[in-house]
């Protein structure tokens, strides 16, 4: 889908920066890859309880919707605009009639 058209575009107002996980170290921890994309986004403050990949609810505190027709991973490292990276606990992908039009992201 091409945003040129549409009416969403101007409502995305911030960049994020994502890089995919490349490796997990012997520790456990995660390397991500040195290459970065970065999408046009909107990021909202917000206060949502929500269940994570364990089922556990916890107070997602922010949400953002990125213009990336391409799937996003939850365990890829996303950079938000004002410089933090924190966990992803959920992803939508949201259609339209030529596919994947945007996704919606809940950080925790």
């Amino acid at each position: 889908m091409t945003y040129e058209s549409t009416d969403f575009r101007p409502l995305l107002a911030n960049t994020i920066t994502v890089r995919t996980r490349a490796s997990r170290n012997s520790d456990g921890s995660d390397t991500f890859s040195t290459a970065a994309s970065t999408y046009r986004a909107r990021v909202v403050t917000t206060r949502k309880w929500v269940r994570n990949s364990e089922g556990v609810a916890v107070q997602a505190s922010q949400v953002a919707w990125v213009a990336s027709p391409a799937p996003l991973a939850a365990d890829s490292r996303y950079t938000l605009p004002d410089g933090p990276s924190p966990p992803v606990l959920d992803i939508a992908a949201y259609p339209d009639t030529d596919g994947t039009h945007h996704h919606r992201l809940l950080f925790g």
